[in-house]
């Protein structure tokens, strides 16, 4: 509803802009950045709501202990709140990752993965493969994708968040 140039709540604002006419699905930028906004308006609120309730776990005491030694704002960032939101954020992060590789529904319903294919993800372009019965094909990239995010994954578990807990 936000992407419609016609009647959505955005068109008054674009038409009082000069840019009544801006059809954003016919070239290739405007669409990607659509599904970008699209992408960040539905992961965004959820990223926030976790990453609250992480920082709302922080240990009041060590803070306030923190404070009456004399330490600063960022040094209480650091040494305190960082390490115990660390695991959460580190979490979220792998699951908004593997969630990209699976992005299929927005540029499928804003765009059909055009204009041409530039809106087209590799997950989309499996499953469409899978849609003209394409099997093999499918498969290859879909074992490609699964693949690459296992490596991913793995190293960031191995190289961050193995590391952080070492230091603590």
């Amino acid at each position: 509803m936000l992407a419609d140039m016609n009647k959505g709540p955005v068109a008054p604002l674009w038409e009082w802009m000069g840019l009544g006419e801006f059809a954003w699905g016919s070239l290739a930028w405007p669409a990607r950045s659509m599904v970008m906004i699209s992408d960040a308006w539905m992961w965004i609120p959820f990223i926030f709501v976790v990453m609250l309730a992480a920082l709302e776990t922080v240990s009041r005491d060590l803070t306030e202990a923190a404070e009456v030694d004399g330490a600063g704002k960022w040094l209480i960032f650091r040494d305190i709140t960082l390490p115990q939101i660390a695991p959460v954020a580190g979490t979220i992060l792998l699951i908004r990752w593997i969630e990209g590789f699976k992005l299929v529904d927005i540029p499928n319903i804003l765009t059909n993965g055009g204009p041409g294919i530039a809106t087209e993800t590799l997950t989309m372009h499996s499953w469409t493969q899978w849609r003209t019965l394409d099997f093999a094909g499918s498969s290859a990239v879909a074992y490609t994708l699964l693949f690459v995010s296992v490596v991913i994954c793995v190293s960031f578990f191995n190289l961050v968040i193995r590391r952080y807990s070492r230091r603590q």
